[in-house]
């Protein structure tokens, strides 16, 4: 979010401020690998892939005493958000429902006053804004600083309640409505793969009446494998020709292809091309998946091109039969990292066919049968996508003051953000998370004397009452929450420093 955008009007009792102004900010790091004892102790460590959009009550690894010592990472209280600032986790969230110390690549907001879920789902709303303000070359992450400035819409504490009350209440209903759409969703690829069965196994086979015959793979088909063009070439790439890997294998057709070649790409290569029209099997990553090319495609080497020996079986009825086969082409597969079917065990495949007129009829059969669940399925989508746009509209309601009533009884949020500045500098004294700031005793006079004899008309910081007095941070904590009730100080935010600053009143 540009901090220089129009931001929207709050109700009245909200303020706008700054994460960095309801929040402590801190970042965490990796103790020494090469050392095994800092990795043999009991404090949980989180890595930013452990980040799930969740509560972490637990962790992959932990580090001692020690490596807490050797390095800077730190402990982290419960209710801390964290941020992942980069890598491919960058912008997600998780709670820490325990005291830990994290890696580097995340951010820690601690604010001992705003209630963490409703910061939580504040920032989830708001990732796409937080994620545009991302620099880096390959790697693009989000700053500290970034964090810091992101405005933040503070409503007295009391709302914040209501309103993640309202939002759990809310999502928990469409969490029960979106598991129920994504069961039926899972019913209907069962039944799909049923439909497969029946047409080569059961009723759709039986209703046929016809002859079907016994053959291997090889003795129907021919498969055609591909290549990739050495990437080292930059002549090879970025060219007409579209080329066909796992990643682009989804859906039923093949209509476009995420990388290009040139035609000194394909004549320097393994790679081939496949017709319009031609089924492409995949051999290797998700083994056995097929799908229908519409594009005059080049293929790398984790696909097969499936081609009829002869005019006596349908283009359609190939597409049906590789998907029926793709349980027994992963029984087959092997490999450690990377499973796949080698080409010898392909072509022995033993399979069974009907005449053509009869793979006609099954493929009708089939295509009418999988309309209807195609249908249903794209209703269901519908549906999902639906209750998407419904929470996005809750949160949009929430952090807009719209979701519950106002209470103009309830402490406002100009008095809770001094509350906060209060506690965040109680907390870091007693973590001792920045160097202590030393005292500066004046004479043994009542706050309300210092602060009339000291900054009557002025704005002032907490260090600035805290060099002025000899009361502890606990003490300047407790006599400043009785004025600000007794409504004797007001706060201002001062654009030129971009911090919450005190103003007495005359």
């Amino acid at each position: 979010m540009d901090n220089n955008e129009t931001l929207y009007t709050l109700p009245e009792g909200w303020i706008w401020t700054t994460i960095g102004e309801i929040g402590i900010i801190s970042s965490g790091g990796t103790p020494d690998r090469n050392n095994f004892n800092f990795f043999n102790g009991k404090i949980p460590w989180v890595k930013s892939g452990e980040l799930s959009q969740g509560v972490i009550y637990k962790t992959e690894e932990y580090i001692s005493e020690e490596a807490l010592f050797n390095s800077s990472a730190k402990i982290l209280p419960p209710k801390t958000l964290l941020v992942a600032l980069y890598g491919a986790t960058v912008g997600k969230l998780a709670i820490l429902g325990i005291s830990a110390a994290t890696n580097q690549a995340i951010a820690g907001i601690i604010s001992p006053t705003i209630d963490s879920l409703f910061l939580y789902y504040y920032l989830s709303s708001n990732r796409e804004k937080l994620l545009s303000q991302r620099k880096g070359g390959a790697q693009p992450n989000i700053s500290q600083k970034v964090i810091r400035e992101f405005p933040f819409p503070l409503p007295p504490l009391e709302e914040q309640h209501r309103i993640v009350s309202k939002i759990e209440e809310l999502f928990s209903e469409l969490d029960n409505a979106e598991e129920g759409l994504k069961n039926a969703q899972k019913q209907l690829e069962v039944y799909k793969h049923s439909l497969l069965k029946s047409a080569f196994e059961g009723n759709i086979r039986t209703k046929t009446n016809a002859n079907w015959y016994k053959l291997k793979l090889g003795d129907i088909y021919d498969f055609i494998g591909g290549g990739t063009p050495s990437k080292k070439v930059n002549t090879y790439w970025k060219g007409n020709i579209p080329w066909a890997s796992v990643k682009d294998i989804s859906g039923m057709y093949l209509n476009n292809t995420q990388d290009k070649i040139t035609i000194e790409g394909l004549n320097n290569s393994s790679a081939n091309i496949a017709h319009k029209n031609n089924v492409i099997l995949v051999t290797r990553i998700n083994t056995g998946v097929v799908i229908i090319s519409n594009l005059e495609v080049a293929i790398n080497q984790d696909l097969k091109i499936i081609k009829s020996k002869n005019d006596s079986v349908d283009f359609k009825f190939i597409y049906y039969h590789f998907r029926y086969l793709q349980q027994n082409i992963i029984k087959y597969s092997k490999g450690t990292t990377v499973s796949g079917i080698r080409l010898n065990e392909l072509n022995n495949l033993e399979v069974e066919i009907p005449e053509l007129p009869i793979q006609i009829n099954i493929v009708f059969e089939l295509e009418r049968q999988f309309s209807n669940v195609d249908k249903l399925m794209i209703t269901i989508i519908e549906g999902i996508a639906k209750i998407k746009n419904i929470r996005h509209s809750i949160l949009k309601k929430a952090f807009e003051g719209k979701l519950v009533s106002q209470n103009s009884n309830e402490e406002s949020a100009k008095i809770l953000i001094n509350k906060i500045q209060i506690e965040k500098m109680n907390y870091l004294e007693e973590s001792n998370l920045h160097k202590a700031i030393v005292n500066k005793p004046m004479k043994n006079k009542p706050l309300k004397e210092i602060l009339n004899e000291n900054f009557v008309g002025q704005e002032f910081s907490f260090d600035d009452i805290r060099n002025k007095t000899f009361l502890t941070y606990e003490e300047l904590r407790d006599q400043l929450y009785k004025l600000l009730d007794e409504l004797k100080l007001e706060t201002i935010y001062n654009e030129k420093i971009q911090r919450i600053q005190f103003k007495l009143r005359t």
